[in-house]
């Protein structure tokens, strides 16, 4: 047992002096590794990050040991030292607060702290001060004048002459019968300080019309941020108050639902705007009569959900006569324009008021009543190039596409499963006729006869060019109607003035014309040179139904076209073909002829330019480009015991095309009653080919178009009076 004892006494003491021994190791080993952290906390290689523009400002530590110092001109725009960045570098394994890449506003304070602190803990302050240089700038860089306070304050700017350090106000005599006071609100360069300080108030002279007051000068000193002093006096001119009381400006914006509180950024199809500018996507212009003091305006072309319930709106837009003070009602009160509206205009003296009224559109005034409207029914996957359809026809109950089998129902737009028989159009049957399997060119008569027409290639390629009627229905073949030579016996092109339209007018049946279209030009192998240039016109006479092939009428217009242009000569009366003519012409280029309708007695030109309808629709804009002013088609009528033209062209860069009816109340003098402008760029349509072409028909007593322009798709329109 003593044994025993003696072992666990041996052992317990072995355990005590290990345990001690350990604790002595450990807190050795503790004090070593701190002694041996860094004591480094250095800053260095401070950078300024500046924006608006990006700048990087750098400097050196300064003999302080502790401050980076910047400066910043006074001149420069102190907005960019109130967020800039500050980036620096430090030992290793320092760190700082606040950390490299924070902001500092150096125009609240000039001076930003940083504490850095080393590995081992110890700390060191360092400072990125800013100082902005001296300004000798004593400069007042802006200069407002003021009268009146909140919403019935005016406000009147200065001119300022730096050079001379002089600053002209103009102030009218507005809203103060007795003594008033004004307040001159000064901007200077940076850091300077004006004498007397801003705002100045300047006492002003009652009105008295009978004895305006001289000039009232104000002197001011300004003083640079470093001392420098400059000398400024501001004159104020007291004038008359302005006496005029005009509409200037005037817009009308009808939607097909409820008007949005901010006018649409863009014109849509949804949207119907009367407009004082002359702007290619107005719908109608407005006419401002200053010397009866009238608004009016002619209706557009109107969808189908206009009506005069749709007419209660505010003017989206309106401008008045410079100094004008007040309008009752107010512009932003809505209206029903269906009815006739009256604006009072209070001018700047407070005394003039002029009453102006907005007509309601005239009773029995036509426009154009959308009756329906149809996206081009080919989707772009089925579209070939080079085969774009230029035209459309009636033919029974529907319409026809050039160059395509479709049939459209004309009453609602709707595409139907319906197709033209085309089993008459093959070589065998037709001479010259080429690898075509459809009309190329199709038109309607004066009693409403389907014809359509064979395509003439590039080179002349083909014998003939040959016209055909279908005269039992879209089911039934096509019978031929005319095949014009365009070749002599030895195979050598005819001098033919022949475009790729034809125009027919009468009845085919019975007695009628075949007027050519002159198109295109020699470059383009469908005209000879010679013809182009001379405008050359050929028209066949169909007498008792059969044309007269040998024996063409030939006018030569000497309007010269270039290589991409349309020229069309109608006789005004069917019955006398040698004259007198419209003619139609224009090119799809740059330097002309622009759209234009011409009255010829003979059909030699010049004659009576008639520009009313394309200047309105087009005024300046751009002419450049395939399409842009190019004239294409127009038609004479008569309706309501009236003669009228309708007349296609094609516009401009902005992308419309322009459809005019005028009221020919002598050979020379058209007016216009109605018209649009048409959209060709929407989304909608597939091809930026703008050519096309009009048909129309008596439908219920009224005129009704068909408006085809190319790819785009077909508007049918009434020619509607407002009631």
């Amino acid at each position: 047992m003593k044994i025993v004892k003696s072992k666990f006494r041996f052992l317990k003491t072995a355990n005590v002096f290990l345990t001690s021994l350990l604790c002595v190791l450990y807190f050795s080993s503790c004090n070593k590794d701190d002694s041996d952290k860094s004591d480094e906390k250095t800053m260095s290689n401070v950078r300024i990050l500046l924006t608006a523009p990006a700048q990087t400002l750098t400097t050196a530590l300064q003999p302080d040991g502790k401050t980076f110092l910047f400066t910043f001109p006074a001149t420069e725009n102190l907005q960019r030292v109130g967020n800039a960045g500050i980036a620096f570098d430090l030992s290793d394994g320092a760190s700082a607060t606040p950390t490299s890449g924070s902001t500092h506003n150096f125009n609240d304070n000039p001076k930003a702290t940083f504490i850095v602190r080393a590995e081992n803990g110890s700390t060191a302050e360092y400072i990125v001060e800013m100082q902005i240089e001296a300004s000798s700038e004593a400069e007042i860089t802006a200069f407002d004048f003021t009268i009146g306070t909140g919403a019935a304050q005016l406000s009147y700017p200065g001119t300022i002459n730096a050079q001379q350090g002089t600053i002209a106000v103009t102030v009218a005599y507005v809203g103060w019968s007795s003594a008033e006071t004004g307040a001159a609100v000064l901007t200077l360069s940076n850091w300077a300080t004006a004498t007397p300080a801003s705002p100045i108030t300047v006492p002003l002279p009652p009105y008295d019309a009978q004895n305006p007051p001289a000039p009232i000068t104000v002197d001011i000193e300004v003083e640079a941020g470093d001392g420098t002093k400059k000398d400024w006096k501001a004159t104020l001119t007291l004038i008359m108050p302005s006496s005029q009381a005009s509409i200037t400006g005037f817009n009308l914006d009808f939607y097909e639902g409820q008007q949005p509180e901010n006018t649409p950024a863009t014109f849509t199809r949804g949207q119907i705007r009367m407009s004082s500018t002359t702007s290619v996507t107005d719908n109608a212009a407005i006419i401002i009569d200053n010397e009866n003091r009238t608004i009016t305006y002619s209706l557009p072309a109107l969808p189908a959900w206009f009506n005069k319930n749709k007419m209660t709106v505010y003017p989206t837009f309106i401008s008045f006569s410079d100094g004008w003070s007040n309008v009752e009602p107010h512009f932003n009160t809505a209206l029903d324009f269906s009815q006739d509206q009256t604006y009072v205009i209070t001018a700047e003296d407070g005394v003039t008021k002029e009453t102006w009224t907005v007509k309601a559109p005239t009773v029995g005034s036509y426009y154009f009543k959308e009756i329906w409207a149809m996206s081009f029914p080919f989707g772009t996957d089925e579209w070939r190039s080079g085969e774009a359809p230029n035209s459309i026809g009636i033919i029974g109950d529907y319409l026809n596409i050039s160059r395509t089998e479709l049939l459209i129902n004309k009453s609602t737009g709707a595409l139907t499963t319906n197709e033209l028989d085309l089993s008459f159009l093959n070589p065998t049957d037709v001479p010259g006729w080429g690898s075509q399997t459809s009309p190329f060119f199709v038109t309607n008569d004066d009693h409403g006869n389907f014809i359509g027409t064979s395509l003439i290639n590039a080179a002349w390629s083909q014998d003939y060019f040959n016209l055909f009627v279908w005269k039992n229905g879209y089911d039934s073949p096509a019978e031929m109607l005319a095949a014009i030579p365009l070749k002599d016996a030895d195979g050598e092109p005819l001098e033919i003035g022949f475009g790729r339209k034809v125009q027919v007018l009468g009845d085919i049946n019975g007695n009628g014309l075949i007027i050519s279209v002159n198109s295109f030009g020699g470059a383009s192998g469908q005209l000879l040179d010679d013809n182009r240039e001379s405008g050359m016109h050929y028209i066949w006479k169909i007498e008792n139904g059969v044309v007269d092939i040998a024996n063409p009428i030939i006018r030569e217009t000497n309007i010269t076209l270039n290589t991409n242009a349309y020229q069309l000569l109608t006789p005004i009366n069917i019955n006398s073909p040698e004259g007198p003519y419209y003619i139609g012409t224009a090119q799809f280029g740059s330097s002309g002829p622009f759209p234009n309708l011409v009255f010829s007695q003979d059909g030699a030109g010049p004659g009576t330019q008639i520009r009313g309808p394309f200047d309105l629709l087009m005024g300046d804009k751009s002419r450049n480009g395939w399409g842009n002013q190019a004239y294409h088609y127009h038609k004479l009528f008569n309706i309501d015991n009236k003669n009228m033209i309708a007349v296609f062209t094609g516009s401009n860069s902005e992308g419309h095309i322009c459809f005019t009816v005028m009221e020919r109340e002598s050979n020379t003098e058209l007016t216009t009653i109605a018209k649009t402008a048409l959209p060709w760029n929407n989304a909608q349509w597939i091809n930026t080919n703008i050519t096309g072409s009009f048909t129309m028909e008596v439908v219920g007593g009224k005129m009704r178009f068909y408006v085809f322009p190319t790819n785009r798709g077909i508007f049918c329109y009434e020619l509607a009076q407002w009631e």
